[in-house]
């Protein structure tokens, strides 16, 4: 049986930081998402079973971020592979990868959080969020739950998207367009795999007595054309 307990990143030897206020919001919205990859749950059961996190329960802008960087994990997982070439993103720790999540999230969708939240009644200064604050928050989430090097490999990815989306770079059309192709790419192998169904075991037979059937043919076709030339030369003597 899963126990949250068991996949809850908790701090490094390195810091023994008292979390509050935003900090331990998005602290409890990383181990939420962490359970969730962990247990193969999706974010909304995870929030109706026995979680853990720090000073729990997950307060309400904590429930927010998890829930809504699940629900968009397909491309914001899309944004990071295209900014990691040299790394699959699969391989990336898990805490890494999940601080990433969150804080993309809040990058790239500042405005959906600022919805979300007043839909729930909190106050947009509660939700405000500026791309500075989104980086600096993961850089101490990774130097708390992180390895040695965390902190170093999420800033320096996240500063990255930063940089190219000033200068134009739609990163999230890019995943968009990545992920249409990959499902277009799916289809059409679920598709090939249809019509290798459809000429199964039953197709080949049928291609098998077809195929005896023409040889049947040519044997008889064989057999007249000698008996017709056996003719011939008898007509000629």
């Amino acid at each position: 049986m899963f126990d949250p307990s068991d996949s809850v990143p908790s701090a490094s030897s390195r810091e023994h930081p008292v979390l509050f206020g935003r900090l331990l919001s998005r602290a409890q919205a990383l181990q939420l998402l962490f359970q969730a990859e962990n247990s193969y749950q999706s974010m909304e059961q995870v929030l109706a079973s026995d979680y853990v996190v720090t000073d729990g329960p997950a307060d309400d802008f904590a429930q927010l971020l998890a829930t809504q960087t699940y629900q968009k994990r397909g491309l914001l997982d899309s944004v990071l592979q295209a900014v990691s070439t040299n790394w699959n993103i699969d391989r990336f720790a898990e805490v890494d990868r999940n601080i990433l999540r969150l804080a993309l999230y809040e990058i790239l969708f500042s405005d959906e959080i600022a919805t979300a939240g007043e839909a729930i009644g909190m106050a947009e200064k509660d939700t405000t969020v500026d791309e500075e604050v989104a980086i600096n928050e993961a850089v101490r989430l990774s130097k708390i739950f992180g390895g040695e090097d965390s902190y170093q490999f999420v800033n320096g990815i996240l500063g990255r998207i930063v940089r190219d989306s000033s200068k134009g770079v739609d990163f999230l059309r890019q995943a968009a367009d990545t992920i249409d192709k990959a499902s277009a790419a799916e289809k059409d192998a679920s598709a090939e795999k249809g019509a290798e169904a459809a000429n199964g075991p039953e197709a080949e037979v049928e291609a098998s007595r077809e195929n005896a059937a023409d040889d049947k043919k040519d044997s008889a076709a064989k057999i007249e054309s000698n008996a017709e030339t056996k003719a011939d030369a008898k007509q000629t003597e």
